[in-house]
């Protein structure tokens, strides 16, 4: 998917709470079934939400391949993010990153440019991961 980052920054210092931007919205995607978009502007940078995430070794993905598609690469092994981690579409040319906070186990999608209202929020998988999902979220690269 997306750029990783092993995060350790007064950001990353143990929590209490989560962050959840109500500028989301999930609905249909004419990307692939469902999306995640913007209800609100978001800015660049601004932090959209942050999901707790439960890890995978590698050994138990490869018993369980069919949710390789849904997770994100991690040093070898997988994770798999709740909340709306799972509703980023791909692109190309995305508008979306995220990164793992290991200290609080969590991921942290942020806008990388601004995003206006009704655009849908996306990550680029990345060539490989993107052809999990055939030609439907093949989005052409700019």
């Amino acid at each position: 998917m997306s750029k990783q980052f092993d995060t350790i920054s007064p950001r990353s210092m143990s929590k209490e709470h989560l962050l959840f931007a109500n500028k989301i919205i999930i609905k249909r995607s004419q990307i692939h079934r469902w999306g995640v978009f913007a209800r609100e502007k978001i800015s660049k940078y601004e932090i959209i939400e942050e999901s707790p995430y439960f890890f995978i070794p590698s050994e138990e993905m490869k018993l369980s391949p069919s949710s390789l598609p849904y997770s994100y690469d991690l040093y070898d092994n997988f994770i798999i993010g709740m909340g709306n981690s799972g509703l980023y579409n791909h692109s190309f040319n995305p508008n979306v990153e995220y990164e793992i906070d290991k200290v609080n186990e969590v991921m942290r999608h942020y806008a990388i440019k601004e995003i206006n209202v009704g655009e849908e929020l996306t990550l680029d998988y990345g060539e490989e991961n993107a052809k999990n999902f055939g030609e439907e979220t093949q989005i052409n690269k700019e």
